[in-house]
């Protein structure tokens, strides 16, 4: 078994790997964060298995600068009771910073090292907003441009990167979304209807560009199950107008996604607020963005 985490995430795994007497694992922890409480577990004492045969595990750690020595510490102590684990810095090059964590990830599975040409160019993405979700979609979106020529695109901030690092843009557009399916499907055993919402204050132009990807309708293209609808916020077309029809044709499964890359919960809180009236009669779902819809997929 292999298990893995990052920041808090990565504080779980390690203490897992730390405590278990049962369990034959490997683990990798990505800079672990809130690891204090650790120092309060007492050392799992061979003796504590009676005759059970000890597990087969270890601990990869990837650090940040300021954690190494409190970690060096605590595995020194671990070490006394015959544990095996090892910690070193994580890359501070943001363009290796994927490929350091899938190559950890692959040597803890017994599988070879991934290796990457020289960059020729250095490209970057930014996260549009401080948030989780953001910053993950904004990473998988970098992965699928690495994936695309071999060259690594890294996150950055745009006060982080280098005079000459390119940014990629990774904003949505309704051109963007056609071809390889990009519009995330409603859920559900019987199809539905993907609402895509413009956000307030749009430009006429990008207004238009949007309802034009409703009258083509590519998920209606690919089943006869799908349709897709755009609230653009011009009268007669809110999203509560649009799904009030929708209701009144007997389409009542729907999925709301604003048309940005990733939006902030007070976006999402006050669409819902919107639609609240119809929340009883609809079965609605919500997705905060396009951005975390692979190419394809």
């Amino acid at each position: 078994m292999c298990l893995a985490g990052e920041g808090t995430g990565a504080t779980v795994v390690a203490a897992s790997s730390l405590l278990n007497q049962r369990v034959s694992a490997r683990a990798v922890a990505f800079e672990p964060r809130h690891y204090a409480k650790i120092k309060e577990f007492s050392l799992p004492l061979p003796e504590d298995r009676g005759d059970d045969p000890p597990p087969r595990k270890s601990l990869r750690l990837l650090l940040g600068p300021t954690d190494e020595a409190w970690w060096q510490e605590e595995l020194d102590a671990y070490a006394g009771i015959g544990f095996e684990a090892t910690a070193s810095p994580a890359t501070d090059d943001p363009w290796r910073f994927e490929l350091e964590r899938e190559n950890a990830l692959r040597e803890a599975l017994g599988l070879s090292a991934r290796t990457r040409p020289p960059a020729t160019a250095r490209r970057f993405v930014e996260a549009p907003l401080d948030s989780p979700r953001a910053r993950l979609w904004t990473r998988l979106a970098a992965l699928r441009l690495t994936a695309e020529d071999g060259q690594a695109v890294a996150v950055l901030r745009a006060a982080d990167a280098a005079s000459d690092a390119r940014r990629v843009a990774v904003e949505l557009t309704p051109e963007s979304l056609r071809g390889e399916r990009r519009i995330p499907r409603c859920p559900g055993p019987f199809g539905g209807t993907t609402v895509i919402v413009v956000p307030a204050g749009a430009a006429g132009a990008e207004r238009e560009a949007w309802a034009a990807l409703e009258d083509d309708d590519p998920l209606a293209a690919e089943s006869r199950f799908y349709r897709l609808r755009v609230a653009t916020g011009e009268p007669g077309r809110a999203l509560v107008d649009v799904l009030a029809k929708l209701q009144s044709e007997g389409r009542t499964n729907v999925l709301v996604v604003p048309a940005t890359f990733c939006a902030e919960g007070a976006t999402m809180r006050a669409l819902e607020r919107d639609v609240e009236r119809l929340a009883d009669r609809m079965s609605l779902h919500w997705m905060p963005g396009l951005g975390g819809i692979p190419a394809g997929g």
